[in-house]
């Protein structure tokens, strides 16, 4: 690599090539559209794979690290990856994801890249314990000791990061109003929310007169989805015309409560998708669609960066129930674009839900303000550019 061409390089470090591809990609092709070479380092992804092969100065190198780490994994990739970063000599290493971080901001600051980013989409251990927050802790800790800077994406991940004690707060930087790649307007486009409504719910048979409460996420315990599944029984006795919808994938479905997960299986007014001999995921393109068939978002997670699902929701001009935990509670307006709750609380969630079941005028009101909110302050066509500029400003 010739020092023009190192100059303005950078490589992206996820465990999982599914993170690059849904969280980074969007920077990462504009970084290449603007002439950066960029390099996608994570494990085998055929849609992380189609996406770089599409775009000029893009390559990607896969890599098969593990979500679950191991004493043998500390010690082989981080070694792995210095001899990558070493051999390249990128002018920026960015990394996401706890074990991709803490084996790539080891292996940067050996191999001496300049600029080390890690990317904080959360704060794992924060929903955590006794030793097993401790634990969870540490490789943060490290990660952010070995980085140059740490880019939250949210003000909430900032300041308790810095209370932590996970590094100083001159470390940490948040781009724009945060997140990774904000919302693409013309994606997730409000005015083909109504189309698309009706195409899947007539693909899923759920009637237009049904009033859906909808999950996207990652279906499990620390989302929320017990307390969601818990205060959804508790309504459905009362409100014979309202459906929950939960999409996404199931890998953790074994965290809920089997009360609930009992509860789910049973009954006919929870519909999970993708169904299991459809695939494990719904595609990322087709997600603006399945949201549009929601009349309520419910997000009672337990701990957040800044979740993508909210703001994109939000975009299509529906309203939100949000746990009110840092991160979270950035990306919606409490009481003008959705309704905050406390995490862990089926009992305030049913009632924040309940609300909205029983005014449409409210939940078009609050779908409105959404769209706007969302349009001000997490467009795609903003962000990308402050990313830009934020890493040229380097150079």
């Amino acid at each position: 690599m010739n020092d023009n061409r190192n100059k303005r390089s950078i490589c992206y470090v996820a465990t999982t090539g599914k993170c690059l591809a849904l969280f980074i990609w969007p920077q990462a092709k504009f970084l290449a559209e603007h002439g950066w070479q960029v390099t996608l380092v994570a494990s085998e992804d055929k849609r992380l794979r189609k996406l770089a092969d599409s775009q000029p100065n893009v390559r990607f190198i896969p890599f098969a690290m593990r979500r679950r780490a191991s004493l043998i994994d500390a010690v082989k990739f981080p070694f792995k990856l210095f001899m990558l970063f070493r051999r390249e000599k990128f002018n920026f290493v960015q990394y996401f994801m706890p074990n991709a971080a803490f084996y790539s901001a080891i292996a940067a600051r050996a191999a001496g890249i300049k600029f080390r980013y890690y990317q904080l989409g959360g704060l794992r251990y924060s929903a955590a314990g006794g030793i097993k927050r401790f634990l969870l802790k540490v490789p943060d800790i490290i990660a952010c000791k070995c980085s140059t800077q740490v880019v939250c994406v949210s003000r909430g991940n900032l300041e308790m990061a810095v209370r932590d004690r996970l590094f100083p707060a001159c470390k940490g930087v948040i781009i724009g109003h945060g997140g990774s790649k904000g919302v693409d307007m013309t994606v997730f486009d409000r005015s083909r929310r109504e189309e698309w409504n009706r195409k899947i719910r007539q693909k899923l048979g759920i009637g237009m007169d049904k009033i859906v409460i909808g999950f996207a996420g990652s279906i499990r315990r620390d989302k929320g989805c017990g307390e969601l599944l818990k205060a959804f029984e508790k309504l459905a006795g009362k409100y014979p015309d309202i459906l929950l919808l939960l999409v996404g994938d199931r890998d953790f479905f074994d965290t809920i409560p089997q009360q609930q997960r009992d509860f789910a299986g049973k009954s006919d007014r929870v519909m999970i998708v993708p169904r299991k001999e459809e695939g494990e995921y719904i595609p990322y393109e087709e997600m603006p669609q399945y949201l549009s068939t929601f009349n309520i978002l419910a997000f009672p997670s337990y701990r957040e960066g800044l979740p993508n699902v909210v703001i994109e929701t939000q975009a299509l001009g529906i309203p939100a129930v949000v746990a009110n935990v840092p991160g979270a509670n950035e990306a919606f307006e409490d009481g003008i674009t959705g309704i905050g709750v406390p995490p862990k609380d089926p009992e305030t969630l049913a009632g924040a839900l309940e609300i909205l079941i029983n005014s449409k005028e409210k939940r078009e009101k609050m779908g409105v303000q959404a769209h706007s909110f969302v349009e001000k302050y997490f467009n795609q066509a903003i962000l990308l550019k402050q990313i830009l500029e934020e890493k040229e400003a380097k150079l």
